[in-house]
């Protein structure tokens, strides 16, 4: 033990003059390599704050060390446990149809937001449910299909450009302790004319993190990937750190190790005096706090955000490509094409096989949560099509595959003005118990890891407070209801 209350007290000395968890992981990657070999074996450090205490977990793939910081003690004590099995810091969870039982954070939705918190929880060892009626695979949900967009410089606004930086790490850590394949780097292509705010807003989130490489033209893109025929003259901003998100294969390494943690039924929630009342067909469970993170049927949960949202159905296609070899993964960037009055239409390589898939992001038309069908007709895809047929011959073709994606977008926000399709991700001011997680614009994926840690630290942490950027009380009822 010389060598670990060593390694505790050189981690106390340096968690108290440290504020950056980032930089806190990496010195404590590398010193625990160093530290301990024999038993570091694609491991990764998992910090979160939250009760009262700071939670360390350094995760390896033979043993973990959980480091707990008590900070409400005056002598603000180390401990260490040494423990085998990452996952059972708790007994697991399960909820049986004639107990009543309890639990101190309950998630009811499990798309990749709600996954992504129900790993951090457990990871502080929290005693977390999961709530969610939909397996793994089925074709509904945000979160459903293969793959998302990554990209780590948002032309949005610097909020999602930090939260992506944060997420980057996260997917990392993830990919260590998991061992899955996660985020396929791949370029990130933005393109659009030369008045584009898109690709100028891109650009200059990418200069803030340093030079920009790559072409900055159409002419320069059309030479460095065959497959474009963009104009000459527009203008190109590619970010050379993006990827492929697996949306399917990140819930998969979220839930690992938790399944019993996670009930497979829809659930209702009522406020009560003693907590928050989880219902099911399963049976009932009280929690003291609940995260809600139910997608597009968040309002048939809580009535009172419906009218601050808008869910619209999107239609997405894959197209088999008229050039194989120019689409392909690795030679092929994602792509982001700003076509003006067309819209904004985005695509991916043929990583998969199946083709290129490609939509369009603006907003379709409205949709209700069960609006899964019917499929895209080629009609609701002729955009897209036109647009690849334009600009993206080479990955024009027959459409392969079709598919219905659906966005959940805030309506404009009438305190803090301003667009509209931002996230929520906030307590909600009536009942500050219930914990709201609604970052669903279209572009959320992305940000799973580090809004997962956001809401373990929001429940956790009485003292954590949501980001002006995603906070709920931007709309007047809740800004009314919380003075």
């Amino acid at each position: 033990m010389g060598c670990q209350l060593q390694f505790l007290r050189g981690l106390h000395a340096f968690w108290r003059k440290s504020a950056n968890r980032c930089r806190l992981r990496r010195r404590l990657n590398a010193f625990l390599q160093a530290a301990f070999p024999a038993a570091w074996d694609k491991a990764c450090v998992r910090i979160a704050r939250g009760g009262g205490r700071t939670c360390i977990a350094v995760v390896g793939r033979c043993s973990a060390f959980e480091i707990l910081w008590e900070r409400f003690q005056p002598a603000r004590q180390l401990c260490l446990r040494l423990q085998l099995d990452p996952a059972a810091r708790r007994r697991p969870c399960s909820v049986r149809s004639d107990v009543m039982r309890s639990c101190e954070i309950a998630i009811v939705g499990l798309g990749l937001m709600g996954s992504a918190a129900l790993r951090s929880l457990a990871t502080c060892g929290a005693d977390v449910l999961g709530f969610d009626p939909m397996h793994l695979g089925e074709p509904r949900g945000s979160s459903h299909g293969s793959c998302r967009v990554y990209r780590r410089f948002n032309y949005e606004s610097d909020a999602y450009t930090d939260l992506s930086e944060r997420a980057f790490e996260g997917w990392r850590e993830l990919e260590a302790v998991t061992e899955r394949v996660i985020l396929k780097p791949s370029a990130v292509l933005e393109a659009g004319p030369k008045d584009s705010k898109l690709v100028a807003a891109s650009r200059a989130a990418a200069a803030r993190k340093g030079p920009i490489e790559g072409p900055s033209s159409g002419a320069e893109a059309n030479a460095a990937y065959p497959a474009f025929n963009l104009p000459g003259d527009w203008s190109v901003a590619v970010q050379q750190s993006g990827g492929i998100l697996l949306a399917e294969e990140a819930m998969r390494a979220f839930r690992l190790g938790l399944e019993e943690r996670i009930v497979p039924a829809s659930a209702r929630f009522t406020s009560t005096p003693t907590g928050i009342l989880v219902s099911t067909s399963h049976g009932d469970v009280m929690a003291k706090q609940l995260i809600l993170a139910a997608g597009p049927w968040i309002s048939k949960l809580l009535p009172e955000i419906g009218p601050h949202l808008r869910v619209t159905r999107q239609a997405v296609g894959w197209f088999k490509p008229s050039r194989p070899s120019a689409v392909r993964y690795g030679e092929f960037p994602i792509f982001i094409l700003d076509n003006g009055k067309r819209g904004l239409v985005y695509g991916f390589p043929d990583f998969e096989g199946r083709g290129v898939k490609a939509a369009q992001h603006d907003l379709g038309p409205d949709a209700g949560p069960d609006d899964w069908s019917p499929l895209p007709t080629p009609e609701e895809l002729s955009v897209v099509r036109t647009t690849l047929e334009q600009f993206v011959p080479g990955a024009a073709g027959p459409i392969t595959d079709r598919d219905v994606c659906l966005y959940t977008n805030t309506l404009q926000a009438d305190v803090v003005v301003d667009d509209g399709n931002e996230f929520i991700i906030d307590r909600l001011p009536g009942d500050p118990r219930i914990i709201v997680a609604s970052p669903c614009s279209g572009h959320g994926a992305k940000f799973a890891t580090a809004i997962g840690s956001m809401l373990a630290d929001l429940a956790l942490d009485p003292a954590a407070s949501a980001s002006p950027a995603f906070s709920i009380q931007r709309f007047s009822a809740f800004a009314r209801s919380a003075s």
